[in-house]
């Protein structure tokens, strides 16, 4: 690590001089929502602090180092209620530490963004139990953020705000005056590890300097914390044989078109990566039908957050005969066709939750039989053939003797147990060939006979072939043939159909026979 020996005073000296004003960019976006006290509810808030002199007319109030970071944090959120909130505090310009005499105006104003920002927290927290924050700063305003946490984390803020540090997903801290040697956490940008912010040197802080490092607990590990700064930024990483080089450091590096711009883009992807971690999304949208006098089962299923998850319906209607466990499980018998719409909530360890609206819907029961066969006879197709489907036509008939219309949705098929990707039936029996869509619907008493079409194909010539369906939504079913050689289908061997069969599928694939 470098030495600094000398005084704070001596270094601010050469920064007033060159201090720079970085306008907002143009046509900046006008996203995300500004979230105050009494603003709806969000998925999460980033609460950001500007640097010292910075204005609130610049970058919505937080300058446009913590605006580059929010815009890449944001545009990695989709799907979420993301807003923001810029912390009021007097970001007071350097020049005060110039003397000894107005140096505590600068401690003072640290200390006041730390206050606005525990204030901000209680008022939201109180007011919305599922929210999450990110705090970000740059300069002086990393600093607050910085001692924000360290309250947060260590349990020296009020009680209801030590008990809610989990849902602060990260720290953004862009040329964080109290970086300290080897503090932990995650670092980005050329500075060196042992190296120290302008706050943790000797003779430049005083007394004023961090309780702590950077906190690392249970409910707030130290790789939430992520720190940017760049090599021989004066007040991230000073150097006193190339303070004009470093002040010009600090103030361009880090903005959008900066040399550093990468790195607050990285570590806030990285965020937003954690915050998709933290935030327990329901991913089971969309449920198998039911079918009436069958017995049914599904799980509700979630991503991130923290098991055990806990689901509850809170309004609408399950199909009757059906029920909802505390586990997701749904279960249990319907015996009227229809269908059913329900909202449920997913409440996570910590506390967090997520809502979702779901429906099921309640087939007819199928009275008679629909078999799918397959003859194992087929062609490989033309690479170059048009469209989705490169891979294999198999011979294929499937028999409706029910009374009602069967939906049928292929939910897998493979060669010798490799996928061979999207599926698609051929009707080849009228005039012009069609392709239906997957899952597709057979009339009651229907007929089809004709061509499965496969998008890919395997290695393998011959093996066993294992289509996997279900009918209505029901349980899936498989049916399996073994399959010979695979010629193309221009080949005249090809003999898994007739010539006009072959016609017919040389108008989809393009392939003149």
């Amino acid at each position: 690590m470098r030495r600094i020996t000398a005084t704070i005073a001596s270094i601010v000296s050469l920064i007033v001089a060159g201090v720079i004003v970085v306008a907002q960019p143009a046509g900046a976006e006008d996203y995300p929502p500004l979230a105050t006290t009494s603003s709806s509810c969000m998925d999460v808030v980033v609460i950001g602090a500007q640097g010292s002199g910075q204005t609130y007319n610049e970058n919505r109030g937080l300058g446009p180092e913590v605006w580059h970071g929010l815009n890449y944090y944001v545009g990695h959120m989709a799907g979420y209620d993301v807003g923001y909130f810029a912390i009021p505090y007097p970001s007071a310009d350097v020049w005060v530490l110039a003397t000894k005499s107005t140096r505590k105006v600068f401690w003072e104003s640290i200390d006041s963004g730390v206050t606005e920002t525990l204030k901000y927290l209680e008022a939201r927290i109180s007011r919305c139990p599922d929210e999450h924050y990110v705090l970000a700063g740059y300069s002086q305003g990393a600093m607050v953020m910085h001692r924000t946490i360290q309250l947060l984390a260590t349990g020296k803020a009020s009680k209801q705000l030590n008990a809610a540090v989990s849902r602060v997903d990260g720290v953004l801290a862009i040329a964080d005056g109290d970086r300290a040697k080897n503090q932990g956490g995650i670092s980005y940008d050329t500075a060196p590890l042992d190296g120290a912010g302008i706050w943790w040197v000797s003779g430049t802080g005083g007394k004023y300097k961090p309780g702590a490092i950077v906190p690392d607990v249970p409910a707030w590990p130290a790789t939430r914390f992520h720190s940017v700064c760049h090599d021989d930024d004066v007040v991230c990483d000073p150097n006193l044989f190339r303070v004009d080089y470093g002040l010009a450091v600090h103030t361009e590096v880090y903005r959008a078109d900066g040399e550093s711009a990468a790195f607050v883009a990285s570590a806030a992807t990285a965020i937003a990566q954690q915050s998709k971690q933290l935030q327990p999304t329901i991913t089971s949208l969309t449920l198998p039908a039911a079918i009436a006098g069958t017995s049914y089962s599904a799980q509700l299923v979630a991503a991130g957050g923290t098991e055990p998850y806990r689901w509850t319906q809170v309004s609408g209607l399950l199909p009757s005969g059906l029920s909802l466990a505390e586990s997701g499980l749904i279960s249990g018998v319907s015996s009227d066709p229809g269908s059913g719409t329900f909202d449920v909530e997913l409440r996570d360890a910590q506390g967090v939750i997520d809502r979702a609206t779901i429906q099921i819907v309640v087939s007819e029961a199928v009275v008679g039989e629909i078999n799918i066969s397959l003859s194992g006879a087929g062609c490989k197709l033309p690479g170059n053939s048009n469209g989705t489907y490169k891979g294999y036509a198999f011979a294929v008939s499937i028999n409706n003797t029910s009374s009602i219309p069967v939906t049928i949705q292929s939910t897998s098929i493979t060669l010798n147990g490799v996928s061979l990707g999207d599926t698609a039936l051929v009707d080849l029996v009228p005039p012009v060939p069609e392709v239906d869509p997957n899952p597709f619907v057979l009339a009651p008493n229907g007929v089809a006979a004709g061509a499965l079409l496969t998008g890919n194909a395997s290695n393998s010539q011959n093996g066993t072939l294992t289509i996997t369906y279900t009918i209505n939504g029901g349980t899936p079913i498989s049916v399996s043939t073994p399959v010979s050689s695979l010629p193309p289908i221009e080949n005249a061997s090809c003999t898994a159909f007739t010539a006009a069969g072959k016609e017919k599928l040389a108008l989809l694939t393009g392939i003149p026979l």
